[in-house]
């Protein structure tokens, strides 16, 4: 975790001294990261105290460093992406979010509480199945097991899987 935040921290640092040179970085940048639901305080903790030791952040509880849930993160994009465009952000609006992950297929249903600035309610609470994308993934190679021989697959999964 240490050297990849390490890596973010330099491309980060370079690209806003590119674009606003002016800037002061740890007084100018906030940083919001987006984490499971289930991400427990002391998950956040671990998170916050690689990200200082990077050096992202001056001092540990620095409020500079925000975490979000990633639904809720994918609402208020959807909010103002999409509902926006559309012309459907009215409050009382309600939507559903569906993240296919990795390994957890989530879905939340968020209703538009008020429009400024935004605010959100969870309508239903998370639902969540172990049917993600590696699963579909692994459905798919033990199909292709039974249509080709073994040896293509053998192949076929050290070249791109």
């Amino acid at each position: 975790l240490f050297t990849y935040l390490n890596g973010i921290f330099k491309d980060i640092k370079r690209e806003i001294a590119r674009r606003w040179p002016e800037a002061n970085y740890f007084e100018n940048v906030l940083l919001v990261f987006t984490v499971p639901a289930e991400y427990s305080e002391k998950d956040k903790d671990i998170l916050r105290e690689c990200t200082h030791n990077v050096k992202l952040i001056k001092n540990k509880s620095s409020e500079k460093l925000q975490f979000i849930a990633e639904s809720e993160a994918v609402a208020i994009y959807c909010m103002e992406n999409e509902l926006r465009k559309y012309n459907l952000l009215s409050i009382g609006r309600t939507f559903i979010i569906i993240d296919c992950g990795g390994s957890t297929t989530d879905i939340t249903t968020h209703k538009l509480i008020e429009n400024n600035p935004l605010q959100l309610s969870e309508v239903t609470e998370l639902i969540r199945d172990f049917c993600g994308c590696t699963f579909i993934d692994d459905e798919f190679i033990k199909l292709l097991n039974e249509k080709f021989e073994t040896r293509a697959i053998d192949l076929f999964k050290k070249s791109h899987y």
